[in-house]
């Protein structure tokens, strides 16, 4: 698992302002109670929403690039707002805190930076330590294409694809991403490498800054065994936020999943 670096961290919420998973949020928050966990909170996407509607949340980050941005975040909030949000720096794999937590959750697909199935064990068994009895945990994920996966981990040369392009708020420079992507079938895992090219009012490349990325993704009868087996009863699985039915190939999978004693 890589931490997100101070260039990234920097530009992330420009890059990737994803807003469509909050509704769903609020609803369970307001449904469980808090105070709320939120894993891989980055930049404060989803904490300080929840915070914002008045409840207490806790973010753990293991980024301090990702983080700094969020405490800057923060001081744009009214000192209410500010008050029930604590960040900390720190492991998905293995944390502590001090108290236990009716809802915890990992937004934004960020389980899938957890790249072994012994490390995904360690998540999950981490967070059950931290759950309330009949708490709940909450994950989003994606539903494996085994076509797309065949037929991309075959492709060769390996293609680079313009992914984005996006306005950086703080300095108003102009940004092109762009993109390859490698299959490991074997490993289930993705390797992006992605590289950010800064632009001037010409339209010429200033510089160019790399990031690779490495997630694994994970089938969904074998992350129905994962839960089961670290002590959770999987409560409901939809194919979006607006909690559709599940079907094969679903861009956006939410998973519930209830502690059990």
């Amino acid at each position: 698992m890589r931490a997100y670096n101070a260039t990234y961290a920097e530009l992330y919420d420009d890059y990737a302002p994803i807003t469509d998973d909050l509704p769903f949020f609020l609803e369970e928050a307001q449904a469980r109670g808090g105070p709320v966990l939120d894993l891989a909170c980055g930049t404060g996407r989803v904490a300080i929403p929840l915070a914002e509607a008045g409840h207490t949340v806790c973010g753990l980050e293991l980024s301090e690039d990702m983080l700094a941005v969020a405490r800057r975040n923060l001081t744009q909030l009214n000192p209410e707002t500010q008050a029930r949000i604590t960040l900390r720096q720190g492991d998905m794999r293995a944390f502590q805190w001090e108290h236990l937590f009716p809802l915890i959750i990992i937004p934004a697909r960020s389980f899938l930076h957890i790249e072994t199935p012994e490390d995904q064990r360690r998540v999950l068994t981490c967070i059950h330590s931290h759950l309330a009895p009949q708490g709940r945990l909450i994950l989003t994920l994606f539903d494996p294409d085994l076509q797309l996966l065949w037929e991309r981990s075959h492709m060769r040369p390996v293609h680079m694809e313009k992914v984005k392009e996006f306005t950086h708020t703080a300095t108003g420079v102009r940004y092109i991403v762009w993109m390859t992507r490698q299959y490991d079938l074997n490993n289930q895992t993705i390797q992006f490498d992605q590289y950010f090219d800064a632009l001037d009012d010409q339209n010429r490349v200033i510089h160019r800054t790399y990031y690779p990325l490495r997630l694994r993704y994970t089938f969904r009868q074998e992350l129905q065994y994962l839960f089961e087996l670290c002590g959770f009863e999987v409560e409901a699985v939809y194919a979006n936020f607006e909690r559709k039915p599940m079907h094969y190939c679903a861009g956006s999978v939410v998973w519930i999943a209830k502690k059990q004693e």
